[in-house]
């Protein structure tokens, strides 16, 4: 007894003797003890949940990345559907491009927005002008006006004045649309022999036309195809424009008559196509365009005749040509069909698949990726994640940095010693850009979309830096953006074309337009010239080099008023 309530004091006293250890490790031994198999058993447990727990930790933290990722997506996507259509502006200090910045010594703080305001764009305030512009080509009409009567006598004694022969003169420019009708009467003779096989009569012959018996002139049908696509108004709002000025048109008529040219023009549209071939450089970009079935209904109804279909107005943009295609394919067999795969040219272009996989197979041609789409990366990563506008703002400096730097070379040209100062620049600060790029790139803490648009730009460098070995590329593929913008306005103005004839005459009616408009021509005057020439050779393509605007002769161009020295079509 005197053991056992030994023991059991034991056991409540923490601070027991060495002996007392002795004697309770020789009675409690480790693998029979409950309080420590308890023990054991207690900490296996905490250490699954603490693994557990460090499993669940690290699925909370995917979750969070994954849902900041939606996040921005969502944020990229909203800001796409209801945003401005603009690009946001983000402050950097190279808003002014007369005041360069050295980027290379400036931090985060330095790309706030607390920096000179920029200079508005138009006339200053306190600017005195230069004054008004009358040309000189217009016709002028002359009004006089005579004093009125209660104005020509004294006010007091109604004396009346006395006419001095001077006057005041103003100016002002009007405008009459005037629709003119052109009865065409063929005089007829008889015949005065008696000679066999003569006809009795004949008739002077009717007016050359490229389309017979049509009833609206070369000059009005240029003007259709002019307003259509080249500055976009649907053929339903034109018609409602002639009956304002007394003229019923029929849509339907036009229709017919613009699918008839469409046939007619095709070879002239693929010459313009061989003449992209010999292009030095393209400008080359894409964008959806609708497309319906050719039993579609021109108007929408509740319930559509034909399911949508989305199409693609493609535009090869170089020195000479504008050329257009409207095509249901985005893939690479569009450039392969329209340019082929032996020229030697070089593209710039964004840095669509497309493009990668059509370079492929053409190999002699040199791929220049632009600089706006590569500094858009840097805005979509503000817009989907405002946490990197700071980083983002400085990266769009030094891109902002380079396109100045290029603008001074470029100037330079004509100067070899200060052409060579400027890409010795220019190429330092290409160098450094590359140089940071890898810098961040090693940084582990490093944001995922922003580890994903540096490591982009590493991956595509050397077509990033072409227009540094050869100053006549461009940085950027703004000459096939603003080729694009009126097929753009196309696509929501008609809502599109309603059947395989209509794209191609779209596509055919932007080349024509656009090229001419390259070459300082009257895009309406060269419609009207070009139908002319088919008409004279009765419809037939004959002669084609000579249709093309940069072979028009000075005497032709200034029969039709075609020069126009710039300007939109």
């Amino acid at each position: 007894m005197s053991n056992t309530f030994y023991m059991s004091t034991l056991s409540y006293q923490p601070h027991a003797t060495t002996s007392h250890q002795t004697s309770l490790g020789a009675i409690c031994r480790p693998t029979k003890c409950s309080y420590r198999l308890e023990l054991q058993q207690k900490n296996a447990e905490l250490q699954q949940l603490r693994a557990q727990l460090a499993e669940r930790d690290g699925q909370i933290k995917e979750l969070q990345e994954q849902l900041e990722h939606t996040k921005g997506v969502l944020r990229h996507r909203e800001a796409m559907l209801f945003g401005s259509t603009s690009k946001p502006k983000i402050s950097t200090p190279q808003d002014s491009k007369d005041q360069p910045t050295d980027f290379t010594d400036l931090g985060d703080d330095a790309f706030s927005s607390q920096h000179q305001k920029k200079r508005k764009r138009g006339g200053q305030k306190g600017h005195k002008g230069h004054g008004r512009k009358i040309p000189e080509h217009l016709p002028v009409l002359e009004q006089i006006h005579d004093v009125p009567p209660e104005l020509a006598v004294c006010p007091k004694c109604g004396r009346p004045f006395s006419s001095s022969g001077l006057c005041e003169e103003s100016t002002e420019i009007t405008m009459e649309i005037q629709l003119k009708v052109i009865r065409h009467k063929r005089k007829r003779m008889f015949r005065t022999c008696d000679c066999p096989h003569v006809p009795t009569s004949v008739t002077a012959p009717p007016p050359v036309k490229a389309i017979p018996k049509c009833l609206y002139s070369h000059a009005f049908l240029a003007y259709m195809l002019s307003w259509k696509y080249g500055f976009q108004i649907p053929l339903t709002r034109i018609a409602l424009m002639l009956a304002m000025e007394g003229l019923s048109v029929n849509v339907g008529t036009l229709s017919g008559i613009f699918q008839r040219l469409t046939e007619m023009l095709l070879p002239l549209y693929l010459l313009f196509q061989q003449e992209l071939r010999s292009e030095e450089r393209l400008h080359v970009d894409e964008t959806s365009f609708r497309h319906f079935g050719s039993s579609a209904s021109m108007a929408f109804t509740e319930v559509e005749t034909t399911p949508r279909k989305l199409s693609w107005l493609w535009v090869f943009s170089g020195n000479n040509v504008t050329f257009f295609v409207v095509d249901p394919s985005r893939s690479s067999t569009v450039p392969q069909r329209t340019l082929g795969s032996d020229l030697t040219v070089t593209l710039i272009t964004d840095n669509f698949s497309a493009y990668r996989k059509y370079l492929k197979s053409a190999i002699h041609v040199k791929h220049a990726l632009c600089w706006a789409h590569f500094r858009r990366h840097f805005e979509d990563a503000t817009v989907s994640f405002p946490q990197l506008a700071p980083w983002s703002a400085q990266w769009i400096g030094r891109i902002a940095e380079l396109y100045h730097l290029n603008d001074q070379r470029l100037g330079a040209v004509s100067d070899q010693i200060l052409f060579a100062q400027a890409q010795a620049t220019l190429e330092e600060k290409i160098q450094y850009f590359h140089t940071t790029m890898e810098q961040e790139c090693k940084n582990p803490q490093l944001h995922e979309k922003q580890f994903k648009i540096l490591t982009s730009g590493m991956a595509n460098w050397p077509k990033y830096t072409v227009f540094v070995q050869d100053h006549r590329i461009p940085m950027d593929n703004n000459q096939a953006e603003r080729a694009l913008r009126p097929g753009t306005l196309g696509r929501k103005n008609w809502y599109g074309v309603h059947a395989d004839w209509s794209a191609t005459l779209a596509a055919m009616m932007m080349t024509f337009i656009q090229t001419a408009s390259k070459h300082k021509l009257n895009s309406t005057a060269y419609l009207r010239y070009v139908l002319d020439r088919f008409a004279v050779h009765a419809g037939k393509p004959c002669k084609l080099q000579e249709l093309l605007p940069w072979n028009i002769s000075k005497e032709e161009q200034e029969q039709y008023q075609m020069y126009t020295g710039g300007g939109p079509p």
